[in-house]
């Protein structure tokens, strides 16, 4: 929920994590010990570049004393995360690098590690997109989808749409975009609201934010094809149908500033307002007011 807070009383108590002085008990687990160096960026009383750091240094500091290869996984994963807000794009491209190795050894069954390589690569492929490398985004992207026949997970058709749509949108085929964006979303739904929910979406926890996030890339294709309205409908609808999982940061970001592109000022600034107090009501404190663009 974002109730960074309320995460730093409880930090505070735990005074076993490995980030502390104190020895940790045996007992805990290391994936306890990564959520607690992760969220120091979130809950260190230091600057953002300080508690940045002081979270890189927990992270790193668990990454060596760590031997099972599911753990490791867990501290890769987390310390590309971190790498990525701080476009550090080389450090979290190494991260990924090295779950790709440690996959050959965590998982047994090839369609499942088949899935994880193609989810790993998408995320190569996208840092490669932030950091302006289209070309090389292309060639993952690719290697991606030659994988795609040696897995049979439900969500990896989205996968591969979602990275064809964002090779399109980087190369000013906002159409053919638009096109693979809303083929990935149907997909998605069909899976979030299918009676019972298959058993390989648990190996995806970022589900709903990855729907969230193509209906997002969705709206802003059609942004780029002059059809704001279009858009705007698009970016209200998803977040009517489930504040808490699809109001993210960036889509309040990019709704409010379609409001500010659709209406006048005084009618714009209420919209956005409205949506603040909606992510409010709702605990959405990890979404900043600089998203919600009010001064």
């Amino acid at each position: 929920t974002g109730k960074f807070a309320e995460l730093k009383n409880e930090l505070n108590r735990w005074k076993f994590c490995h980030h502390n002085d104190n020895t940790a008990p045996a007992w805990i687990p290391w994936s306890l010990h990564i959520c607690a160096a992760t969220m120091l960026q979130h809950t260190d009383p230091k600057t953002p570049k300080e508690a940045t750091r002081n979270c890189l240094d927990a992270l790193w500091a668990i990454r060596s004393d760590i031997t099972d290869t599911e753990s490791k996984l867990l501290v890769e994963n987390s310390l590309s995360n971190v790498f990525v807000t701080q476009k550090e794009w080389r450090m979290a491209l190494s991260c990924l690098e090295r779950m790709l190795e440690l996959v050959e050894t965590e998982y047994d069954d090839e369609n499942t590690r088949a899935a994880m390589k193609i989810e790993l690569l998408s995320r190569q492929g996208r840092i490669l997109l932030q950091a302006g490398a289209v070309e090389q985004a292309d060639i993952i992207f690719q290697r991606a989808a030659d994988r795609s026949s040696s897995s049979s997970m439900q969500h990896v058709p989205a996968q591969l749409a979602i990275n064809t749509g964002l090779l399109k949108f980087s190369y000013g085929k906002f159409d053919e975009a638009l096109e693979s964006f809303v083929k990935a979303a149907q997909h998605l739904r069909g899976l979030i609201y299918a009676p019972t929910s298959p058993p390989e979406l648990k190996m995806m926890e970022s589900c709903y934010n990855l729907y969230s996030e193509t209906v997002n890339n969705t709206a802003l294709a059609s942004l780029y094809m002059c059809r704001l309205s279009e858009a705007l409908k698009l970016m209200e609808a998803v977040v009517a149908e489930d504040v808490q999982h699809f109001l993210t940061d960036r889509v309040a970001l990019n709704l409010c500033t379609m409001y500010e592109l659709a209406s006048e000022s005084t009618t714009a600034a209420r919209k956005k307002r409205v949506l603040q107090l909606i992510a409010k009501r709702f605990c959405l404190h990890d979404i900043g007011n600089e998203c919600f663009r009010v001064s």
